[in-house]
């Protein structure tokens, strides 16, 4: 009898599976079993993501369209916290949870193709709102779980790494200095509307180097989420400190 064509979400893992190398055990494993249970305790079980680590040479974490979130060996092991693997877990999820990866289906048409590369899953969730969206998902995820909001943002510390140990300069400032540029407007004589001209072509090539590249720079990233989860519940307490409060003070209006 001829083998049923497999799942898309379960034809990427096989090739994972077949071209890689899986982690189905040791620190690694736990870590992210251990941040996809504690950020989906809430959800149903048909809706819970299954954390996946592989043993590709990009530092990265990725989604596709089914049930996995890919987390590579190599950026678990840039000596990242547990708060910070779970922004990173959250944001991935944040993109299914948001509608992201319904564009994947407009843009690969047909059946999936089995020799489908990382770079081509970015290129169809990843965009500057987009990821900007996930973010902002991910940390609301992470607090309002318990995890600590600044040690889940030293995820941007560690992308920062990966970037410029690559030369990759612009994915953490963006297409140019921000403070250059504003020291040159402010040394020109021409006045006002120079000024303005200059910082509205600044924003234009923003705007356009971050479709081109699919994300905002990281530092653009981080500051964006300067005061998100900070007035959440929990933003300061663990969930089983803010459970006992709550049980407390039902009890206390009896």
């Amino acid at each position: 009898m001829q083998k049923p064509p497999a799942e898309p979400a379960d034809a990427f893992y096989e090739y994972l599976d077949e071209t890689t190398v899986l982690d189905h055990d040791g620190w690694a494993y736990d870590l992210t079993q251990r941040v996809a249970q504690r950020l989906q305790a809430g959800d149903p079980a048909e809706h819970r993501l299954e954390p996946v680590v592989t043993w590709i040479e990009q530092a990265t974490a990725f989604t596709v369209p089914g049930r996995y979130v890919y987390f590579s060996r190599a950026l678990l092991q840039c000596a990242l916290s547990e708060e910070a693997v779970a922004f990173a877990f959250a944001h991935e999820l944040a993109h299914h949870r948001l509608g992201h990866l319904k564009q994947w289906l407009k843009e690969v048409p047909g059946a999936w193709i089995l020799g489908i590369l990382v770079r081509a899953a970015h290129s169809v969730v990843a965009s500057p709102e987009n990821e900007a969206a996930a973010d902002r998902w991910a940390l609301e995820r992470c607090v309002d779980v318990g995890y600590d909001r600044e040690r889940s943002l030293e995820i941007f510390k560690a992308l920062e790494k990966i970037a410029l140990d690559a030369g990759a300069v612009d994915s953490v400032f963006g297409p140019e200095d921000p403070g250059e540029l504003a020291g040159e407007r402010l040394r020109d004589p021409t006045g006002a509307e120079t000024t303005k001209l200059d910082g509205t072509l600044t924003e234009a090539r923003r705007w356009l180097w971050q479709r081109r590249v699919g994300y905002p720079s990281v530092r653009e990233r981080r500051a964006a989420l300067a005061q998100v989860g900070r007035e959440r519940p929990g933003s300061d307490a663990p969930l089983i400190e803010q459970w006992r409060a709550f049980v407390a003070s039902k009890g206390a209006r009896r």
